[in-house]
């Protein structure tokens, strides 16, 4: 799956050495999507609307976040509190 998503987006393997641009992720963040995040849920939104595209603020989604700990211990198997 990942290797069609680079084709589709034009990376060719064969040509690996004329990429040099690089990046990195400077942080990572975790958010429990729960009621009153800030989104558009699907059953929200009436019949024919065909197409939508909003914003949201780092700020609003703060109260929501997931220390990575917490996340690693879900995946693991731990607690599913809300």
């Amino acid at each position: 799956m990942l290797d069609s998503k680079l084709l589709s987006a034009g990376y060719v393997a064969a040509q690996s050495e004329r990429y040099t641009a690089s990046y990195y992720t400077s942080s990572i963040s975790i958010f429990r999507v729960a009621d009153g995040f800030p989104r558009i849920a699907r059953e929200e939104v009436a019949p024919g609307v065909a197409s939508a595209r909003y914003a949201i603020t780092v700020a609003a989604c703060e109260p929501f976040r997931v220390p990575v700990g917490e996340l690693v211990k879900r995946l693991n198997g731990g607690s599913h509190g809300s």
